[in-house]
């Protein structure tokens, strides 16, 4: 007879996902709506006459090289482009562990047990003793003392199984293991046949003028066109007035400052026009009133805590701009500045150190004054 049935075991992992079906075939586009009126684009204006170029002015000393102007506003994001395509899918995800094993069903019913084996052989009889004359019955003698016991029977046989005990509970259902890997996307259908083309309907009422769309990326630049005949050679203009004709420049290499610092020495490269220098080579006299661009630089072998300046007049006025005070170690010192000036000014290179300094050799300090008005 078959037993109970056992408790039905934890559920196993879930297996992997089945390889995705085909995708169906793509349907027909729609059609296109009409595109709505485009604006008139506006004349272009004439390009006004380039005036006469200027008469270039003396090359100053190169100044140091401006900070970095802000980064520019972004462009305009161009269109998305289209989706690639789906990548391969990955590899199937490890099967989830077993669920645990249901408790243990109750024990059958014991079976019948087997046959009694055969009596041991009886033990030896105790002699008789002499009778004696009968009295009063006495009271019962001890026990005899046991025989020995026979030897053990053979094992019956085994008798039929028992029924088999209740199904226990159902054990819980083990944790699902995780989801395996998409498996690959299979291969695309061939499009279907073309649909019969419809009759088309009848022509709509023209519809509204649609929002101006973003303007679009400049188109690559056309070919230059091949150069006209030069034209005719206009009349020669009267002479103008060379404004930059009155300048100065000078330099210094090498030049020790003394402690306390002071006028800086210019006796290098000196380029003259309608301004005089002194002979210590530290003075320039303006000899015309005007509008000028005036710079100057200032370059030491070491950083020093120092206050350059442009005296005006030998000082202590100082032209407005040209003053670098720092508390800072510094090795360089640039200003570039315009201001009115009247015949008969001086303008002085200045440096004021407490410990003194030295000029680099070659662009160890220069001075540019430009009358530009």
């Amino acid at each position: 007879m078959q037993g109970i049935t056992g408790a039905t075991g934890d559920t196993g992992a879930t297996g992997p996902q089945g390889i995705q079906g085909i995708t169906g075939a793509t349907g027909d586009t729609g059609a296109t709506g009409p595109q709505g009126i485009q604006g008139i684009t506006g004349a272009t204006g004439d390009t006004g006459a380039t005036g006469p170029q200027g008469i270039q002015g003396i090359t100053g000393a190169t100044g140091d090289t401006g900070a970095t102007g802000p980064q520019g506003i972004q462009g305009i994001t161009g269109a998305t482009g289209d989706t690639g395509a789906t990548g391969p899918q990955g590899l199937q995800g490890v099967t989830g562990d077993t669920g645990a094993t249901g408790p243990q069903g109750i024990q059958g019913v014991t079976g019948d047990a087997g046959a009694t084996g055969p009596q041991g052989i009886q033990g030896i009889t105790g002699a008789t003793g002499p009778q004696g004359i009968q009295g009063v019955t006495g009271d019962t003698g001890p026990q005899g003392i046991q025989g020995i016991t026979g030897a053990t029977g053979d094992t019956g046989a085994t008798g039929p199984q028992g029924i088999q005990g209740i199904t226990g509970a159902t054990g819980d259902t083990g944790a699902t293991g995780p989801q395996g890997i998409q498996g690959v996307t299979g291969a695309t259908g061939p499009q279907g046949i073309q649909g019969v083309t419809g009759v088309t309907g009848a022509t709509g009422s023209q519809g509204l003028q649609g929002v101006t769309g973003d303007t679009g990326p400049q188109g690559l630049q056309g070919v230059t066109g091949a150069t006209g005949p030069t034209g005719a050679t206009g009349a020669t203009g009267a002479t103008g007035t060379n404004i930059t004709a009155t300048h100065a420049f000078a330099s210094a290499s090498g030049t020790t400052i003394g402690l306390g610092g002071g006028l800086i020495t210019l006796p290098l490269n000196q380029n003259l026009n309608n301004v005089t220098v002194n002979g210590a080579n530290d003075t320039f006299t303006i000899t015309q009133t005007g509008v000028y661009y005036i710079g100057y630089s200032i370059n030491t072998t070491a950083a020093i805590a120092a206050t350059s300046s442009i005296l005006l007049n030998g000082g202590p006025g100082i032209i407005s701009g040209s003053n670098i005070t720092t508390a800072l170690n510094l090795a360089s010192f640039n200003a570039y500045v315009t201001t009115s000036l009247n015949a008969g000014d001086t303008l002085s290179l200045n440096l004021a150190v407490a410990l003194g300094a030295t000029l680099i050799a070659g662009a160890g300090a220069s001075l540019t004054i430009i009358r530009i008005q």
